[in-house]
């Protein structure tokens, strides 16, 4: 992993607060962090997909479509988000897949079959923080097999 300058850390700031008037929402943060983090995905959910509501994801991941809005076609937002083993995390806390779930474990899930395996999805860390309004947005950074875990960095 890269050590980000402060340059660096702004330049993500201004990504942040300029992303919702992107073409592609937030795409230049996403891009910019995967870069600096060496990640091959990243996400942001400004709204948890819920019954009929297929929810609010930017992504960022050369094999996905870059935003996925009420999109019941997608396996993830459809069926499988529900049994994401990283939702709900402490706020404002950075946790670690292997933190939630032993690897040995994940690997026998549908959802690492079905959603994380076909895109070389591995390590993951995130961090769920609140709104204005106080509703939950989650930030999630994810690595393949091959790569090293994210560290205490």
């Amino acid at each position: 992993m890269n050590q980000p300058s402060i340059a660096e850390l702004s330049k993500l700031i201004g990504f942040l607060y300029d992303g919702h008037i992107e073409e592609d929402p937030y795409s230049a943060f996403l891009a910019e962090t995967r870069r600096i983090i060496d990640s091959n995905f990243a996400s942001i959910t400004m709204r948890e997909p819920k019954g009929d509501d297929g929810g609010l994801l930017f992504v960022s991941c050369e094999a996905l479509p870059k935003i996925f809005v009420d999109d019941h076609d997608n396996p993830y937002t459809d069926r499988y988000y529900t049994s994401n083993l990283m939702t709900n995390l402490p706020w404002g806390t950075v946790v670690s897949l292997d933190e939630c779930v032993p690897y040995r474990t994940l690997e026998r899930t549908e959802l690492y079959k079905y959603c994380m395996a076909p895109i070389d999805i591995y390590h993951m860390v995130g961090v769920d923080l609140r709104n204005a309004n106080g509703l939950r947005f989650s930030v999630r950074f994810c690595r393949p097999k091959t790569a090293d875990n994210f560290g205490p960095q």
